[in-house]
Parts: C-alpha cells; structure tokens; sequence
C-alpha cells in the first residue's frame, strides 16, 4: 500500500480531488480505476508513474467511499465545495450526432460508393450508401453507386 507521505502533497490532492468526485457521482462507491484513469487523462505529466499511482488511488478511493458511508454524499459534497468546486460541475462527454459538415469548397463534391467485386450490394452495404446519400443531399453534391450513373443530393 502506497503512504500519502511518499507523494508530492500536489499529487496527492489531485488524487484525492478525483476520489471524492468520483464518490460523490456513485454514492459512495468510487472506483479506482476510474479515478486513475481521470487523473491519468487530466495530468500526462503522471503517466509514467501509474503503476506506482495506483496505491495511493486506492488508499484515497477507500478513504473517499469510507467518508461517504460515515457521513453521507452530501458531506463528500461539501468537501468539495470547499476544496475544488470545479469537480463538481463535471460536463460529462456528448455523444456526437448526424455527420459532420465537409470542410472546404463543397461546390463540385461528388461522392461515391465502390462497386462491390463480390456481386450486388447486400444489406451490409447499406450503412456506408446511407452515409453517402445523407451527405449528398446536405451539400446538394452529387453521388453514384458503383457505376457511371449519378443522382444529385
């Protein structure tokens, strides 16, 4: 088990920041891999060490979910508060919708799906012909399907 004791006082708060955060999102069921993975992601000057790091998450994962059992979420919260109110206006990620606009000129774009050596286009097919269909018909491009023959957006 890693000693706080042997850590940058810094590194430690980091540590111990991400394992209240993540105490406070499970209710007092943090886990240390996804605190490591945090801290790993948000500090690359510690990669080099994760191996090492990972005591020390656990000990402060243990210590963040133990203050949550004895004095509830809403203390761990507090905490926080007081110490790194930032953590706790975490934006989770957004997942990415529809398709992205083609950057340049898109005047003259003409999209194209191979044809296909094993024979007609099957269902499986159909993703990357949708792909090309909804892009043609967002920059009023044009498009064809395997052959000379083409069809505007």
């Amino acid at each position: 088990m890693a000693d706080s004791g042997d850590w940058d006082p810094d590194i430690v708060a980091a540590v111990r920041k991400y394992a209240l955060q993540n105490a406070v999102e499970y209710s007092g069921q943090g886990q240390a891999g996804s605190v490591l993975g945090r801290l790993l992601s948000e500090r690359e000057d510690l990669r080099s060490m994760a191996k090492r790091l990972r005591g020390l998450v656990e000990e402060e994962v243990v210590a963040a979910n133990s203050l949550a059992k004895a004095e509830g979420v809403e203390h761990v919260r507090e905490v926080l508060q007081r110490t790194a109110p930032e953590v706790l206006e975490r934006e989770k990620r957004r997942k990415a919708e529809g398709l992205r606009e083609l950057s340049g000129d898109t005047s003259d774009v003409v999209l194209r799906f191979a044809p296909n050596p094993n024979g007609p286009l099957t269902l499986g097919h159909s993703r990357g012909v949708v792909i090309n269909s909804e892009l043609a018909r967002m920059h009023g491009a044009e498009w064809c399907c395997g052959s000379t023959t083409r069809t505007r957006g």
